[in-house]
């Protein structure tokens, strides 16, 4: 699917090759167009990941903006005008500069309406675990992961709650 804009960098891109998706560690199954249409920003510092999320996510139709580090998503996220500035945020945990964390309560801050947020680390589940005990409801994804498992985690944390 050639020319697919990448909303955050304002390049085009080209499908990702499937040399990266072995050099990234993460499965990428092939995906259907069409699944979704939100607005959705991942931030991750390592190129590989993000491609891989950002391609994955295109595919199901979503509009993705991607940040490299979270200083750049943060100053985007300060000048939205569109409310809430995104439907969805995936982050890694550990950035180079800020953690997943910060994203987190700067979300919490900044867009008091609630943006659902997902955690994405490479991270063993002894690191995790005091974060997942911190922030119950936060989902944490663990690298390597099957792009079909984000997605599915995606449609769960985004689903209306039923009363």
């Amino acid at each position: 699917m050639p020319g697919w804009k990448s909303e955050g960098k304002g390049e085009t891109s080209d499908v990702v090759p499937m040399s990266l998706a072995q050099s990234s560690g993460l499965m990428f199954d092939v995906c259907e167009k069409g699944q979704g249409t939100m607005h959705i920003s991942v931030v991750e510092d390592n190129p590989a990941v993000l491609a891989m999320v950002e391609t994955a996510l295109a595919l199901h139709g979503h509009i993705v903006e991607t940040y490299s580090n979270s200083p750049s998503f943060l100053s985007v996220l300060q000048k939205a005008k569109r409310t809430p500035p995104y439907d969805l945020v995936i982050a890694d945990l550990f950035l180079e500069r800020q953690s997943g964390t910060d994203i987190v309560e700067a979300l919490g801050v900044a867009q008091p309406q609630v943006i659902p947020v997902i955690l994405i680390s490479a991270a063993e589940e002894s690191t995790l675990a005091p974060i997942r005990k911190r922030y119950p409801n936060l989902p944490i994804l663990q690298k390597p992961f099957k792009m079909q498992a984000l997605v599915s985690l995606i449609n769960e944390v985004t689903s209306p709650v039923e009363v």
